[in-house]
């Protein structure tokens, strides 16, 4: 069986089409607001929420049926009706301007998936079972979503600044010293708050000198 490939759009400002508007499709659309999307839903009807989130502007409904050229101008493309003709013709479509296209639950008409993702601040996980069961992906996610503490949206956010401010210096850490320094220590600080202490521990790993015997001095 085929693979796909795993990887993050930068959607931001691009406009993505979801044909259907109904409770699969909302949560489609939810993805893509949350990702910056700019976001047009095409259906006859619509969710209460779907409705209301036209009606202040964060999303434009095309209330009628899809018809060819929707997508003209789109960066991704997703059907989520109960027609599977519809869903058919929203593929050729999108196959034929080379967009990105999801067909819900139908994994022969799509040319991506989207995984089940657990999300702390820009931290992000996304688990995948290849189409195949996307229900144990969910339990895997709700399993992740369990174990996963808040304080890792925190480090997340310390080692981009310390990342940033190190680059700006010429310096660029290996990834073998990255790994090290993203240590259990450094999280029990980002978890009790003491940022100040994280950074400087993030640093001083990143920054020490390495010995003879290649371990770093500290």
């Amino acid at each position: 069986m085929s693979s796909f490939y795993p990887i993050s759009l930068n959607l931001q400002d691009r406009l993505c089409v979801v044909v259907g508007a109904g409770e699969v499709a909302g949560r489609k659309v939810a993805g893509l607001i949350n990702a910056g999307a700019r976001v047009t839903a095409i259906a006859a009807e619509a969710t209460e929420e779907l409705a209301r989130l036209a009606r202040v502007g964060t999303i434009v409904w095309e209330r009628r049926a899809y018809r060819a050229g929707d997508l003209a101008g789109a960066r991704l493309a997703i059907a989520a009706t109960d027609d599977p003709e519809v869903n058919r013709e929203v593929a050729r479509e999108a196959e034929a301007a080379n967009i990105p296209f999801n067909a819900v639950d139908d994994l022969k008409l799509s040319t991506f998936i989207t995984p089940a993702v657990v999300a702390r601040g820009d931290l992000v996980i996304a688990v995948s079972t290849g189409g195949r069961s996307p229900s144990l992906a969910r339990k895997v996610r709700e399993r992740i979503d369990r174990d996963l503490s808040s304080e890792y949206a925190a480090l997340l956010d310390i080692a981009a600044d310390v990342r940033a401010a190190l680059f700006a210096q010429g310096v660029r850490p290996s990834a073998e010293r990255w790994s090290e320094a993203l240590s259990d220590e450094a999280l029990e600080l980002a978890r009790v708050g003491d940022t100040v202490g994280a950074r400087a521990r993030l640093v001083k790993t990143l920054v020490a000198e390495p010995t003879a015997a290649g371990k770093v001095s500290r």
